[in-house]
């Protein structure tokens, strides 16, 4: 599990030598939002409360990547996508992403300098309108990032429960006021 700092740094991990474990390991520890493994029968694991989980999978490797706002508007799931790709010798047309459990639009009310952000970033389709101006779709981003890296529409599925509204399934920094637990995302690659 990496030290999660709502960024864009990702870790790879692409032998499974002991020196290869270590620098992943001291990698995320010094602060990752995202991890490629192309190692067999390696978990890799990150947790959420609200930001979006992403689960990219590729022929030969995997990765898991923690889109908060600071990691979607950087782009960190085309960029886990990028380094996915790399690492296994695949187009981002045969990666296949699914993004999990966040807060959604109707529960992320932000301000106007964030609002301008995005829409500058994705365009004007990230704002829910119809909860008002000031409302974010993060999932909406997080497509459109990895859209915008190749990715097939079709080959993107998306959990779309808002943990906000669903605090008896999920946790919600926002909606718990910082008072909660984490839920995790979990991918593991097995040997055949």
């Amino acid at each position: 599990i990496p030290h999660q700092v709502h960024g864009s740094k990702v870790v790879c991990l692409t032998s499974n030598t002991p020196e290869a474990f270590e620098l992943a390991k001291a990698e995320a520890e010094a602060g990752a939002d995202a991890i490629v493994c192309t190692v067999q029968n390696t978990p890799v694991m990150l947790a959420f409360a609200d930001c979006v989980p992403v689960i990219l999978v590729a022929p030969g490797g995997f990765a898991v990547a923690h889109s908060g706002w600071k990691g979607t508007i950087a782009r960190i799931s085309a960029r886990a996508t990028e380094a996915l790709c790399q690492a296994t010798g695949s187009t981002p047309s045969e990666v296949k992403a699914y993004i999990g459990p966040h807060i959604g639009s109707a529960d992320y009310e932000v301000s106007p300098e964030l609002i301008q952000m995005f829409s500058k970033e994705f365009g004007s389709g990230v704002v829910d309108r119809a909860s008002g101006e000031r409302y974010l779709d993060l999932g909406y981003a997080v497509r459109a990032a990895l859209v915008d890296a190749g990715v097939r529409e079709s080959a993107i599925e998306e959990v779309t429960d808002s943990t906000a509204s669903t605090t008896e399934r999920f946790f919600s920094y926002r909606a718990e006021h910082g008072k909660c637990g984490r839920h995790a995302a979990v991918a593991y690659m097995a040997a055949k």
